[in-house]
């Protein structure tokens, strides 16, 4: 599931270059863009989208005992990727742009955004335009962001601020079980590289991002 809320106005798609609004339940495999509520999603390589816009009903009790058992019941926007059966090292990528206005939507360059690595081992991406790369590793391993590699000793969760001539570092364990991870960044175009030991916060501040900052 990409988004399911309330629907909120008019629904606007992009498919294949055209531009036109969704009153009803619709699939495609030709979707550029879909915008609803001020947030926009792109679809750079094509994904099989399905969305509805039709009423729900339920209760919030079924996710909550605390909430009422009254039913109720509203127009929903809900928008997902459909998946084959039983997929084998299957992916899907979108981009989710919040605050946008449908005009905006027909220029937007999503091209500022690239995908490094979509797979079970590392999810990573990078905006050229904020000069920001965001990485998930799963597991110890490496990325080619561009003109830097990135490579990590443990699972973790990184975030790089590059400028001129330096470059900010967040790191962060979700599991809150390492109390340091090595990273290894190199620089193809400097042809330097730097290493640094992170430690990071532990005991109540374990899982919080720790900041590091390198110059070259």
């Amino acid at each position: 599931t990409i988004n399911q809320c309330w629907l909120n106005g008019k629904i606007l798609a992009n498919e294949d270059g055209k531009i036109g609004s969704i009153k009803k339940d619709k699939s495609s495999n030709a979707l550029n863009w879909v915008w609803h509520d001020s947030i926009g999603y792109f679809f750079p390589e094509k994904e099989n989208v399905s969305i509805s816009a039709t009423s729900q009903s339920g209760n919030w009790n079924k996710i909550n005992r605390s909430y009422s058992k009254d039913e109720i019941s509203g127009n929903v926007f809900k928008m997902w990727v459909n998946q084959s059966i039983q997929p084998a090292d299957g992916h899907y990528s979108y981009i989710t742009v919040p605050g946008i206005s449908s005009d905006e939507m027909k220029t937007y360059d999503k091209n500022e955004i690239v995908f490094l690595s979509n797979s079970h081992s590392i999810q990573a991406v990078a905006h050229t335009g904020l000069n920001i790369i965001q990485a998930v590793f799963y597991q110890p391993g490496i990325i080619d962001a561009m003109d830097i590699d990135i490579s990590v000793d443990k699972p973790c969760i990184v975030l790089l601020k590059r400028e001129a001539d330096s470059i900010s570092i967040s790191i962060a364990d979700p599991t809150h079980k390492m109390k340091e991870v090595v990273i290894l960044i190199e620089s193809t175009v400097k042809n330097s590289e730097k290493k640094l030991v992170c430690k990071l916060p532990e005991v109540h501040m374990a899982g919080a991002s720790a900041h590091f900052k390198i110059k070259w």
